[in-house]
């Protein structure tokens, strides 16, 4: 009964060892990248706005800009410094959530499959979250005449 029992907890001891080696490993392999920029025009020139991952609605005057973007989600997430005088700006093609003494809270284009929130404080510092919600419409073929 004692050996059944010491075979038990090696066994068990065993799959943890596993289980937790390949959360490890699932962690370290994400393909999340990090970027700052100085400014708006730094972020512009990275070619993230080219390659879909940064909008072009993001205030002009950002500076201190901290970005996040996975491969593995499509995740983006970003955090910036701003003049609120570019609120308005921002707001021409989203809709707005949210209006307050605090600021701002906007739905943004696009809306094809993923959800972009913009978060525009009036203490100047901005937020942008973008996830795939998984609720693209498919492309349906036409009928044929």
């Amino acid at each position: 009964m004692k050996v059944l029992k010491n075979i038990l907890f090696a066994l068990a001891s065993l799959i943890s060892i596993l289980a937790g080696a390949m959360l490890l490993f699932a962690f370290l392999t994400q393909d999340t990248y990090k970027n700052h920029f100085a400014d708006y025009e730094q972020m512009k020139a990275s070619g993230l706005m080219e390659k879909g991952w940064i909008p072009d609605y993001i205030p002009r005057s950002a500076i201190d800009i901290n970005e996040r973007h996975s491969l593995d989600t499509n995740e983006v997430n970003m955090s910036f410094k701003y003049n609120f005088t570019d609120a308005e700006k921002a707001v021409t093609g989203c809709m707005l959530l949210e209006k307050n003494e605090r600021g701002l809270k906007l739905l943004c284009p696009p809306h094809d499959g993923s959800t972009d929130i913009l978060v525009l404080r009036r203490d100047g510092i901005g937020y942008y979250h973008s996830y795939n919600d998984g609720l693209a419409m498919p492309i349906l073929p036409t009928a044929e005449k």
